[in-house]
């Protein structure tokens, strides 16, 4: 869905929120996508549960620094 509409925010959230099970890597990727696009392209706030969300990703990963401020990881 993400190749046929790079652009869908939506699309990307869920891709993120289906990575989380298994890659959070490539779960913060996505995220970092959707929040490109939120910033960007529609000009709206990132919502605090995507921030939670990539927090809890870079706890999981042992990236202690990031998950205190919620970062987004561009890989």
């Amino acid at each position: 869905m993400t190749e046929q509409f790079p652009d869908d925010v939506e699309a990307w959230i869920e891709l993120a929120q289906i990575l989380e099970r298994g890659d959070a890597i490539q779960a913060l990727a996505a995220y970092g996508t959707a929040t490109t696009i939120l910033k960007d392209k529609v000009q709206a706030e990132i919502p605090p549960e995507i921030h939670n969300n990539v927090a809890a990703l870079h706890f999981t990963l042992g990236h202690f620094d990031e998950a205190k401020v919620g970062h987004f990881h561009q890989s």
